[in-house]
């Protein structure tokens, strides 16, 4: 997996690529400490992940994320937002221009590491999928299977936000692209279907994953997360959750199928 990294902070970025490089199967091809360099380098370097920050000299990340929208690509990379910049209105820029997943610094690591093999295994059932489609699974058996890892995990089937999820699995798994934007492509979906609000499917679904954390199967639950027990940091948001069990659905049942 072939990594670049860019942010104008010298020192976060040595931490990155150091620890990054580390990981046996990622490569990382390159940094950069400007967006203007960081178009170049993604340009000639044809990376899969691109770790960015928002703020920095001659083009910030969202300048980056225009330009790159704005002129066509052969092999478009997944972007990976890394910043301390947290507002709501900076991320929803950042997915409607094209980023895949948003961290706040000083971020965790090993959770990056995770993030990015998530997010690359998404992309490698997008391709699977488009190349195979006929074999995609039914919308009633994406639905029991999703029951069925929700169970595994230890989540509650009486709480609301596991039939919030489990719908929402199935707005996921039948486009993989509504993950990059939860609040406008899920959250509003589901709260149509139930006749709520999308402010308001967040908060259940956050509920029923915080509820899941403190009473669940914590030993399935950091086997197929990465998270160990002990405490809230290691609780995963919503998008997170999403994204992780997404992976873990297509690893279990669509992707060892087809191989």
């Amino acid at each position: 997996m072939r990594i670049a990294i860019v942010d104008d902070n010298i020192s976060y970025l040595k931490i990155m690529r150091d620890y990054l490089s580390h990981i046996g199967e990622f490569e990382v091809i390159g940094t950069a400490e400007n967006g203007f360099d960081a178009c170049r380098m993604i340009e000639t370097q044809e990376p899969d992940i691109v770790l960015m920050d928002i703020a920095m000299p001659r083009l910030g990340g969202l300048g980056v994320l225009e330009k790159l929208q704005s002129q066509p690509m052969k092999n478009r990379p997944q972007f990976i937002i890394v910043t301390a910049l947290g507002q709501d209105k900076v991320s929803r820029i950042a997915v409607d221009l094209g980023a895949d997943f948003f961290m706040i610094k000083p971020v965790d690591l090993d959770e990056l590491v995770l993030n990015i093999k998530h997010l690359y295994s998404l992309k490698n059932f997008r391709e699977i999928r488009n190349a195979q489609p006929e074999q995609s699974a039914t919308d009633e058996e994406r639905e029991e299977r999703v029951r069925a890892l929700l169970d595994y995990i230890g989540m509650p089937s009486h709480l609301k936000g596991y039939d919030y999820i489990v719908y929402a699995m199935a707005i996921i798994l039948n486009d993989l692209t509504a993950i990059n934007a939860m609040k406008k492509q899920v959250y509003s979906r589901v709260s149509c279907k139930y006749n709520t609000t999308p402010a308001r499917v967040e908060r259940v679904i956050r509920n029923a994953v915080e509820l899941t954390w403190n009473r669940g199967k914590l030993d399935i639950i950091e086997k197929l997360f990465g998270f160990d027990e002990s405490g809230v940091k290691t609780k995963p948001s919503n998008s997170e959750f999403f994204i992780k069990l997404a992976a873990e659905f297509m690893d279990k049942y669509e992707l060892k199928k087809r191989s």
